[in-house]
């Protein structure tokens, strides 16, 4: 991961934090908005694999993780990279194999768990 891109995942995430401090901010991104960010999901209606992933930030963001595990489960263990990533710039955590079998993972779920719910 690179060092800038674990830089903007935690600001965004400590921006998120002050935010929560605001009531009436609390509830901006709630399950079912009509807000639609993601690019793949405005062009084929179907969701990504990153899909809720803003949401799951700003539900963590309140301490709230079970509603992040049900947004995306993944979001908990992109911050805890980034984190790490950030502060920790030497250290490296898991080899490239591992990556790569997150990826396939996070590809099986998005199609269990997203695609094949939305097409029926």
């Amino acid at each position: 991961m690179d060092r800038k891109f674990s830089l903007f995942v935690v600001l965004v995430f400590v921006t998120m934090c002050i935010l929560h401090l605001n009531d009436g901010l609390k509830d901006i991104y709630k399950q079912g908005s009509k807000l639609v960010f993601c690019p793949f999901k405005r062009v084929t209606g179907l969701p990504c694999p990153g899909c809720g992933m803003t949401r799951a930030f700003w539900a963590l963001s309140g301490f709230k993780i079970k509603e992040a595990l049900l947004l995306n489960p993944f979001s908990i263990f992109l911050l805890f990279i980034a984190f790490i990533h950030l502060f920790y710039p030497k250290v490296s955590l898991f080899c490239e194999s591992f990556y790569k079998i997150v990826v396939v993972i996070v590809l099986l779920w998005w199609v269990f768990f997203r695609i094949i719910p939305a097409l029926s």
